[in-house]
């Protein structure tokens, strides 16, 4: 899949998508936030969830230089 089509999904199907495609590299907790970094293709994912709201606030795909 391609970052264009990647972000014209819904935040629920960039979920799934990341969840059954995506290879898990690292978190980062910051006090209430915990941030996810997946790779899928060439391109990385960042989910951000908050644990005060029990909600994830944002997904979040960026180019990489991964070749």
């Amino acid at each position: 899949m391609s970052l264009y089509n990647f972000n014209r999904l819904s935040l629920d199907e960039k979920l799934a998508y990341t969840g059954s495609n995506g290879i898990f590299l690292d978190n980062y907790i910051l006090n209430d936030i915990l941030i996810n970094y997946y790779v899928i293709d060439k391109f990385l994912i960042k989910i951000v969830y908050n644990t005060k709201r029990q909600s994830i606030t944002e997904v979040k795909s960026v180019n990489s230089v991964f070749v």
